[in-house]
């Protein structure tokens, strides 16, 4: 048995880190000092500076703090009281800290709600200039909103940053951040976030270990340092923190659990002192880990990330040009990139079990090329879609493809539209990166129309305008069926030079880490109305460029149907007034309008 003489305690830190384990303290605040401490200071985000800035540079004010658990008001909470002179309250309800200048209710939530009413009571004194003191209100919004009276300056503020992320007040006295909006894929914070958990110095523990060279924890850790690895997976974090709130607490959970898989090192040395080298696959690899792999289903719906991660279904898409390169994975026509992805001797990434024997990809590859035993190669070929409960090897193959070959398809994102269910998001990218340098590409926003006027409609074509069925019929229609609608109102049309794209963010804020990963529709009305505006996701993004391409629904009980209705309905409250009733005909392909209605209805109304 070989000695546990080089356990290295970061291993341990990240475990604790992940919600999905059963020591999972490190994942709290309040107890996560002994995992700090190992794996060291806290990111630094620009939340930290903003708080900071805000407490030094005022005597009186309000700032508020609203998120989901796990978004880091706590730790925020600690550079408020840091940059005050008091210490940090360690239980939940309003503590009056410095004679009475300081006010801090950590957590809301934990607060008996008879007493909720009181606290922000005591918020609107200071806004009001009755009481002078500083004040530190963390919240989750679904607590928070209830108490707040309709039209007030407080409940505008907390509106306001609930869409746009930022709410402040008149210089700045009142200053409301929602955490949930707080992303950590931005270019600054994201190599910040991974080096956190795989920075090379913490990994120095493992110099000595008998299992070095075999160990998949340590192997993980080094290919996160990997550029293209990092970029493979920021992309797919970007998808995830644009489909759901992902909080720092998750986030960390799918680092961890790609990084260790909830192994210890006294578990790899024991396996592998029991299986040898082939006691590690490509099923232990990072590519497959942050992906949810190896967990059972109920632990990926319970954390909202890695249920978005593993709704991408990164290797899930058919390639035939990456599945034709795991037959000639040893040839010298392939790119450098894939022959190095099929692996060599030691290679424990590229490991797989294959007729109860350890292969590598290439030697796979390989095995079902050439091999003149039919048995042998049928049996290997049934392995290729599943292997037990876990994913085949050809999954593996196209997962380890992405992260570690993606300059084979022309890069990162040219990868993950081959690769995954998101075929559209580097064209979203793309877009967004022209929308940051002030240009509108006409092109997309010509076939988003298009596909509005598709799934709303049933009219593929935009004919120059974006057509506004009505709201209700368009929560009525079953976006996920291929049959065309029946006849709907349309409300009227809107030329397509009145629609335009836009960055998600109304203004531009540095008060938080953010990344610009969702589109903004917006449809200009007649002059003095409000526009009218739709936040596009990058499902909702890949629904309407597929149903402007390929006039293909997205599936059935599909969720962009309440958003687009919501759409249509902003829209049509401060839409010109239209006095002609007109039809929209699916199967016909037409619009109809007076005096033409009884051709439209035939009978079928």
């Amino acid at each position: 048995m070989t000695p546990l003489a080089h356990v290295n305690p970061t291993v341990d830190a990240l475990n604790r880190l992940s919600i999905l384990q059963a020591h999972q303290g490190g994942a709290y605040r309040e107890h996560s000092a002994e995992s700090r401490a190992v794996l060291g200071e806290d990111i630094e985000t620009a939340a930290q500076a903003t708080v900071d800035r805000w407490v030094r540079g005022r005597s009186s004010g309000v700032l508020i703090l609203t998120g989901n658990a796990g978004t880091g008001k706590t730790a925020l909470a600690e550079v408020f009281c840091a940059a005050a002179g008091v210490d940090a309250p360690t239980v939940d309800g309003l503590r009056v800290l410095a004679d009475g200048r300081m006010l801090v209710c950590k957590d809301l939530s934990g607060v008996p709600e008879m007493r909720r009413g009181a606290i922000v009571g005591q918020a609107r004194r200071i806004i009001d200039g009755e009481v002078e003191a500083l004040m530190l209100l963390c919240a989750n919004e679904g607590v928070l909103t209830p108490l707040l009276a309709e039209g007030e300056q407080l409940q505008l503020l907390v509106e306001q940053a609930l869409v746009e992320a930022v709410g402040a007040g008149p210089d700045d006295k009142i200053l409301v951040l929602n955490m949930n909006r707080q992303r950590w894929t931005g270019e600054r914070i994201w190599p910040r976030l991974l080096d956190y958990a795989v920075g090379e110095a913490k990994w120095a523990a493992c110099s000595g270990c008998p299992v070095f060279e075999h160990c998949p924890i340590r192997r993980n850790a080094a290919a996160l340092r990997r550029p293209e690895p990092r970029e493979a997976l920021r992309h797919l974090m970007q998808i995830a923190s644009a489909e759901t709130v992902a909080p720092l607490r998750e986030m960390l959970t799918v680092v961890s659990h790609g990084v260790t898989g909830g192994a210890t090192c006294g578990s790899v040395i024991e396996r592998y002192d029991r299986e040898g080298r082939g006691a590690f696959t490509a099923a232990e690899a990072y590519f497959n880990l942050l992906v949810g792999g190896g967990l059972a289903a109920e632990d990926v719906e319970s954390v909202p990330v890695f249920r978005a991660l593993a709704a991408i279904g990164i290797g899930e898409a058919t390639d035939l040009q990456a599945d034709a390169w795991l037959r000639e994975a040893r040839s010298s026509s392939v790119p450098e990139s894939v022959a190095s992805a099929g692996g060599s001797d030691g290679d424990v990434h590229a490991q797989v079990l294959v007729i109860r024997k350890t292969l590598t990809f290439a030697e796979v590859g390989e095995l079902i090329t050439v091999d003149p035993d039919r048995i042998r190669v049928e049996e290997a070929l049934r392995g290729m879609l599943a292997a037990g409960s876990g994913p085949g090897y050809l999954k593996l193959w196209r997962r380890r493809l992405y992260f570690e070959a993606h300059t084979a398809f022309g890069g990162a994102r040219s990868a993950l539209g081959r690769l995954s269910h998101y075929r559209s998001f580097g064209l979203m990218l793309g877009t967004i990166d022209e929308l940051k340098s002030g240009r509108e590409p006409t092109g997309v926003r010509k076939r988003l129309v298009q596909g509005l006027n598709f799934l709303g409609a049933g009219m593929p074509a935009s004919a120059g305008e974006l057509h506004l069925p009505d709201p209700g019929m368009t929560a009525a229609r079953d976006l996920g069926s291929f049959l065309p609608p029946p006849p709907l109102v349309v409300s009227g049309s809107i030329p397509i030079d009145r629609v335009h794209l836009g960055r998600e963010r109304a203004q531009e804020h540095d008060l938080l880490d953010h990344d610009d990963i969702r589109i903004r529709i917006t449809v200009e009305q007649s002059a003095g109305s409000a526009p009218g505006s739709m936040i596009v996701s990058p499902s909702l993004f890949e629904a309407l460029i597929g149903a402007a391409d390929y006039c293909t629904p997205p599936g059935p009980d599909a969720p962009e149907s309440a958003e687009l209705g919501q759409f249509y309905a902003r829209v049509q409250s401060t839409i010109d007034s239209f006095t002609q009733i007109r039809i929209a005909d699916g199967g016909a392909l037409k619009i109809f309008c007076e005096p033409n209605m009884d051709e439209a209805l035939d009978g079928r109304f």
